[in-house]
């Protein structure tokens, strides 16, 4: 078996694993990969005192919430298993569940597994964003697919269609997902990005975060396992408007460059993303203006995989009347391979109209005012703009520069 861990190991860090081989950026050279084995037995090797005891901490809920056994089966087997042909960029609150419920409805399709007893099982993996103890090994992404003799089977055996895909709500604005993946899939994968216009992005965000982290409490899950306290900044923010300036501050900001910068040193920390980066840097309220700054998240995409790989999906493409244009677009980035065994009119004649993960309100979290939505108006105004020249499209319910009318 190949080694895939990148020179960290030969003491030079700036390495990331491409497809095949270890590429490292100072040498431009292949070089030698670790084993799987090699990685975990590092991962125990390396556990800290605060490891031990987070993890102690949540083996008392993690029965109610995860699926530890399937978990170990999936990392042991990761080298029989398949790669998504589909990947859902999401930003939360965007319509990735929805539009992974399209693809879902479709014969053949395979969603990822999720470690997790969630709503949104078999939608998204959570892999890339450090959901797995921090683990974000490109290896090991390949443990959440189909075996690939299943694959096999079901297309050579009964010659049915067989379509694998990953969605993430989080994907989008990751600072370190792109490289990732790419170090996972290669550069031929599909890539479906979802937008909304970003102030109701950040309202509805702002919303389920709060109603989230209550879920959270109702299942005794410690604080500590996501490090609020000791590693976060000026966390959490009261209203809204404190949330959408923490985004915007200079502590946030080094932390979004820092963890852009972190794949190449991941192979000397085994594979490990730090806590202070979990899930999203600083913390799922630190992110506003990271959520719906699209254009950022978008250009970041693009250093990674060629902009002929992305499709763009704004949520009212997926209401009742635009659907069926929204799944002929959809189905002009599935697989050749798809498609010559189910065609494009009985997909859209099988999709039904959904309006999956809908919001819910949080007591504990404040209104928004109409001060500070006026004022994210104004921000997310040139953020839009630029957006639209990279897409090649225009949202006309979106905000826009004046110099544009």
């Amino acid at each position: 078996m190949q080694r895939s861990g990148g020179c960290g190991w030969h003491g030079c860090s700036p390495c990331i694993l491409l497809p095949h081989r270890s590429y490292c950026r100072k040498s431009q050279a292949s070089v030698g990969m670790e084993t799987p084995l090699h990685v975990l037995s590092g991962l125990v090797l390396g556990l800290t005192p605060e490891a031990i005891h987070g993890a102690y901490s949540l083996s008392r809920t993690a029965p109610q919430i995860t699926k530890p056994l399937e978990l170990l089966f999936r990392f042991a087997t990761a080298p029989l298993r398949c790669l998504p042909d589909v990947c859902i960029l999401g930003e939360v609150r965007c319509g990735t569940t929805t539009l992974a419920e399209h693809l879902q409805s479709m014969p053949g399709t395979h969603g990822p597994f999720c470690a997790f007893h969630h709503p949104l099982d078999g939608k998204e993996s959570f892999y890339f964003v450090g959901h797995y103890f921090g683990l974000v090994h490109p290896y090991f992404y390949r443990a959440m697919f189909p075996l690939r003799a299943t694959r096999w089977f079901h297309t050579a055996v009964l010659g049915q269609p067989f379509l694998v895909f990953d969605g993430c709500a989080q994907y989008l604005s990751s600072p370190f997902a792109p490289e990732l993946l790419r170090a996972a899939v290669g550069p031929d994968v599909s890539l479906l990005v979802c937008l909304r216009e970003p102030v109701a992005q950040n309202v509805s965000w702002w919303k389920f975060e709060h109603a989230s982290m209550q879920w959270f409490d109702s299942m005794g899950i410690p604080q500590s396992i996501e490090g609020i306290g000791h590693v976060r900044v000026l966390y959490p923010p009261a209203t809204y408007g404190a949330a959408l300036d923490l985004s915007r501050s200079d502590a946030v900001s080094r932390l979004y460059d820092e963890a852009e910068q972190l794949p190449p040193t991941l192979p000397g920390r085994w594979w490990i993303v730090p806590k202070r980066f979990l899930t999203w840097p600083n913390g799922q309220l630190s992110a506003a203006s990271r959520n719906g700054g699209y254009a950022t998240n978008v250009q970041r995409w693009h250093r990674w995989f060629d902009k002929s790989r992305f499709e763009y999906f704004e949520l009212s493409e997926h209401a009742a009347v635009e659907l069926p244009n929204t799944l002929r677009k959809l189905c002009e980035r599935l697989p050749e391979a798809y498609l010559k065994r189910v065609s494009v009119e009985q997909i859209v004649t099988i999709a039904q109209h959904r309006h999956a993960n809908p919001s819910s309100d949080s007591p504990t979290a404040t209104v928004p005012t109409q001060r500070e939505l006026d004022e994210a108006t104004a921000f997310y105004a040139p953020h839009n703009e630029v957006l639209f020249e990279l897409i090649g499209r225009r949202y006309p319910t979106w905000a826009h520069s004046k110099s544009s009318s």
